[in-house]
């Protein structure tokens, strides 16, 4: 994947714990940013990343201030290791290499915070 994107240190990168249908296109997932924000998305720069169930397939969803972009992610073996959330919270903000790796379906291994 690294091979044709590129995660930009100027972007965040906010990963979603609860599971997401892989049919929701951009209206939906529109509605999932839009929820979780209390606002219309305007152009922040966010990757906003959901996963299915059974965490084989990833979706996100990038808004700038003219377009919406999806990224959709399926594996062909195995499944997506999520990182590390807190019991309070519904979402994680990772860095661009780990999003990345993410992405690649390589393994996470991250320090919980105590």
């Amino acid at each position: 994947m690294s091979d044709i994107l590129n995660f930009p240190d100027r972007v965040k990168y906010r990963v979603f714990r609860d599971p997401v249908d892989m049919r929701c296109g951009f209206k939906k997932l529109t509605e999932k940013v839009t929820k979780h924000l209390g606002t219309a998305p305007k152009g922040e720069k966010t990757l906003y990343i959901y996963f299915n169930r059974n965490v084989s397939a990833c979706k996100a969803i990038f808004f700038t201030h003219r377009a919406r972009y999806i990224i959709h992610v399926q594996l062909d073996i195995d499944t997506f290791q999520l990182p590390y959330f807190d019991k309070e919270k519904n979402t994680v903000d990772l860095d661009p290499v780990l999003v990345m790796a993410l992405m690649d379906g390589l393994r996470l291994y991250t320090a919980k915070n105590a």
